[in-house]
């Protein structure tokens, strides 16, 4: 998942253009029109550019010969395929984690987190997908595998406006805190099945959310 070079990129651009296309308020075919962008965020042509360039890369827009920037159709088959390879991903890293055992200050640290997450039902939709991905994280820097960490933190990057979506589900908060909590549980008692188990119930429950979420999008974009 090699992205283009970060030099000049300005990530706020970058993470608003990618939910103003999955929100449909630049439907497919929409001409991304750098300089008005660059009035739009107060930026120069580079930062612009460079968020469109990754954009390209992850089949958000397309680039067209003499006709620019287009946003692309956005495919539910696309995201199923980050969700799947994300899957595959942190499947490996929590069976390592249950195998060697889940090291106590992390463990602390995110069952603090978790426990009480019901507390701050004020938190924004990106705000729980920001706690929600340093859960996720947090697992794979405990596994230590640096390639495997790149890979997650490429992928969280693309999905966490997914991931935001995800959040706007009713009673996401409190199934995503059982979830995660027995996670924690499944390893500290170095259960190997049980955690994967318990993982892969998150992930996929949190993509059947993004894809009514996404489908409820493109439903109102056509009234």
């Amino acid at each position: 998942m090699k992205n283009p070079p970060q030099e000049g990129l300005d990530k706020s651009v970058l993470q608003d253009l990618r939910r103003k296309i999955v929100a449909w308020d630049y439907p497919p075919d929409f001409q991304l029109i750098e300089e008005s962008l660059c009035s739009i965020y107060g930026v120069s042509r580079s930062p612009i550019r460079q968020a469109l360039s990754y954009l390209v890369a992850e089949g958000l827009v397309v680039h067209l010969p003499r006709k620019g920037f287009r946003v692309k159709q956005l495919h539910l088959k696309e995201i199923e395929e980050l969700y799947e390879f994300r899957c595959a991903l942190e499947t490996h890293i929590v069976k390592g984690l249950a195998a060697r055992g889940l090291p106590q200050d992390v463990y602390e640290q995110l069952y603090l987190t978790w426990s009480s997450i019901e507390r701050k039902q004020s938190l924004t939709c990106s705000e729980l997908a920001q706690l929600d991905e340093d859960f996720h994280t947090s697992l794979a820097i405990a596994y230590g595998n640096q390639l495997l960490i790149s890979e997650i933190n490429a992928i969280n990057e693309r999905i966490f406006v997914f991931r935001e979506l995800d959040f706007k589900s009713e009673g996401r908060i409190e199934e995503t805190q059982i979830e995660h909590l027995k996670i924690l549980e499944r390893l500290v008692a170095r259960d190997s099945l049980g955690v994967e188990n318990i993982l892969q119930r998150n992930l996929f429950s949190g993509l059947g959310n993004v894809e009514k979420g996404v489908m409820h999008l493109i439903s109102k974009s056509y009234l």
